[in-house]
């Protein structure tokens, strides 16, 4: 198992991005 830092913290990056964009869609749809 070896998995370098920088693409840890790309994982990181990718799954807060998402979860953001997950909340701005919810957000979205309450407003409508």
């Amino acid at each position: 198992f070896n998995i370098t830092w920088e693409q840890h913290e790309k994982e990181r990056q990718e799954f807060i991005a998402n979860r953001k964009r997950i909340r701005e869609k919810e957000k979205r749809k309450i407003k409508t």
